[in-house]
């Protein structure tokens, strides 16, 4: 099965040329598909530079025309596509943070909760009050 890169119209392996548009550059459905599941599967800052190239905008406009813009951010929440290693633009949901002293990444912020509490426990000598990160390897606080 083909496709055509102009229309988007599925035809046989057997045409040259597409008979809705008369377009002669065809796609084949490996790579449709393909290019399909690369353009869902980024997230928006890379999606917004792909679909810049060809054939990448008709296949957006096709999927977008077919299911709508709402499509891609159902698809993503609902887990039906995972990140393809190829969209590099989506800086990682947590920082990591790494501890000065042991050089683990085995840390967490320590919550405003924890800064009240030790502050009041321990008055101005309370340590917890300036720093901001916990290491869970050495106990340490920086």
């Amino acid at each position: 099965m083909q496709i055509c890169s102009n229309c988007l119209q599925e035809l046989l392996d057997s045409d040259t040329f597409c008979d809705k548009c008369g377009y002669e550059i065809l796609i084949n459905h490996e790579s449709f598909l393909k290019i399909k599941n690369q353009i869902i599967r980024c997230g928006k800052l890379r999606r917004k530079k792909l679909v810049q190239k060809y054939p990448y905008d008709k296949i957006y406009q096709y999927l977008i025309d077919k299911h709508g813009k709402e499509y891609f951010s159902t698809i993503i929440f609902t887990g039906e596509v995972v990140r393809s290693p190829d969209c590099d633009s989506i800086p990682p949901s947590k920082p990591i943070i790494e501890c000065p002293y042991c050089h683990s990444t085995n840390t967490e912020k320590i919550t405003t909760t924890t800064k009240v509490v030790n502050t009041v426990v321990w008055g101005i000598f309370g340590t917890k009050r300036h720093k901001e990160w916990h290491c869970n390897n050495c106990k340490s606080d920086f």
